[in-house]
């Protein structure tokens, strides 16, 4: 392996004797010592903070609605006997019950619950001393739109409209007695007392508010992200929305969004935060909605420290003799970096010696230059990297010109350093933090990422660091706790209207 490329024209023996001489070694070497760049910490930098989104769905499923309304809707809805109508000049009497002709159904469409309730309407008419039998079905479609209030309430409207299967007459004297008017308009009357019963048993056990605080509440608890040095996840809530419900197979689903600080800190556990009140609850905006703000995004430091860089540098360059102009034998002794202010400083000790004489040159140059990151190949190289002041004015007062340019060239091409295990670890390590993690007792926290953007490298004081977003989707939901069926079961010896 050679660090060093010949030149072209090499110098003789001879030149490199002149040369040395020159500086004054005609027996041993010329130390070269210059003052390099104090060390300078990196000025210091805020991360910007990122505003998340956490999306918490609230699924309710309607088969627990249809057993809610059920429960509520009493067998018999309706009795009539003998009121009287008139068709033309013939007047009858009608005897009428309607009462649910099996289980009420409920499936979800356009955002909205519908319930099903299958009706059957018989009784009995009597004109002129005849008296006539009938029977008809038809389904009331009680449509219940959910909203959700500033304070969290649950608002339910049901409205209905009726359905027949065929228009129900009974013919008496060649005269036909309708009988849909009569049957929609006593189950309108119902309708308008069982619709409020129905908003308010839906709008008590569908209660958000107390789902969205446990959530609130169990993501103060910080997500511990690496062992080593220890890195914590917090996630620190601000604004809560909401958009209107949707359809999702057999299911309703309420879309919340919280929006909140997701950031990442290193070292000793975040405090538990105060817990704070559960905010207004604002209606998503179209605006909004389409935003970015549909998934989260945290930063991700990845970093390399000085110290690592020293352990890939001496395996690689120092302490290995490396042939140079063929008659030189050139030895890179160590390397140290360190910052000063926002710029990177290599320290590089070295000896040079002429091959089979006493004469060469040791001593220590500095280099500075600007780290950048290279996102295509996920490594940090060192820009517009040349010898401080100090060290080149040594180098030419040294007569060592005939080595300089080597020295920089083949130092610059070695400081490289790959982050690409250290990204693809902290986004492991991430994924698992978030993949259905429980917060609390009853809260699962699951993430996914989908994508890594670099965003600025800078200097700190023990290494570099590179800003790496990590975006994605994250989702709240309580678990084992958000079914209607688990909760304390409906006082059905209530008074039915």
């Amino acid at each position: 392996m050679r660090l060093f490329t010949p030149r072209p024209m090499a110098l003789c023996g001879a030149a490199l004797l002149l040369a040395l001489t020159a500086a004054g070694c005609t027996s041993g070497c010329r130390k070269i010592d210059p003052q390099g760049p104090e060390p300078i910490p990196p000025p210091l930098r805020e991360r910007p903070a990122l505003l998340s989104t956490l999306s918490v769905p609230v699924a309710i499923p309607v088969d627990e609605v249809s057993a809610l309304v059920n429960r509520v809707v009493k067998q018999d809805l309706y009795s009539v006997r003998d009121r009287r109508v008139k068709k033309g000049i013939l007047s009858a009497r009608i005897d009428l019950d309607i009462r649910r002709n099996g289980p009420i159904y409920t499936r979800t469409r356009g955002g909205k619950i519908i319930n099903h309730l299958p009706l059957l309407a018989e009784g009995r008419v009597r004109a002129a001393g005849i008296s006539r039998p009938f029977a008809t079905t038809f389904t009331i479609h009680a449509t219940t739109d959910i909203s959700l209030n500033e304070d969290w309430a649950t608002v339910a409207r049901t409205q209905g409209d009726f359905t027949w299967e065929e228009t129900p007459y009974i013919t008496v004297l060649g005269l036909k007695f309708g009988l849909k008017g009569a049957a929609e308009n006593a189950l309108t009357k119902q309708l308008a007392q069982l619709a409020p019963r129905i908003d308010s048993l839906i709008a008590d056990r569908i209660n958000l508010r107390r789902r969205v605080e446990r959530i609130w509440e169990s993501l103060r608890e910080p997500l511990a992200i690496r062992d080593e040095p220890p890195a914590w996840l917090t996630i620190r809530p601000v604004e809560t929305y909401f958009s209107p419900g949707v359809s999702q197979n057999d299911t309703f689903v309420v879309g919340l969004q919280i929006h909140a600080y997701v950031e990442t800190t290193v070292g000793a556990m975040p405090p538990l935060p105060a817990l704070g009140v559960l905010p207004p609850l604002r209606l998503l905006s179209d605006s909004l909605a389409a935003d970015s703000l549909h998934g989260f995004q945290v930063n991700l430091p990845v970093s390399i420290t000085y110290d690592d860089a020293r352990i890939l540098l001496a395996g690689s360059i120092a302490g290995k003799d490396y042939a140079m102009q063929e008659q030189v034998a050139f030895t890179v002794n160590a390397i140290d970096l360190y910052g000063h202010g926002p710029s990177l400083v290599a320290r590089v000790d070295f000896s040079a010696n002429v091959t089979g004489t006493s004469l060469g040159t040791n001593g220590r140059v500095f280099l500075t230059g600007t780290p950048i990151y290279d996102n295509a190949t996920q490594s940090v190289r060192v820009d517009s990297f040349d010898y401080d002041v100090n060290s080149s004015n040594a180098l030419a007062e040294a007569a060592n010109l005939w080595f300089r340019d080597d020295l920089l060239e083949q130092t610059r091409a070695r400081l490289v350093f790959s982050l690409a295990e250290n990204i693809a670890a902290a986004k492991e390590r991430l994924e698992a933090a978030l993949r259905n993690r429980v917060l609390g007792k009853h809260i699962i926290l699951d993430g996914t990422i989908d994508e890594l953007v670099p965003d600025a490298l800078y200097l700190v004081h023990d290494g570099i660091n590179v800003d790496i977003f990590a975006r994605g989707r994250l989702t709240a939901r309580l678990h084992a706790l958000d079914q209607i069926r688990r909760r304390p079961r409906i006082d059905t010896t209530a008074t039915h209207p």
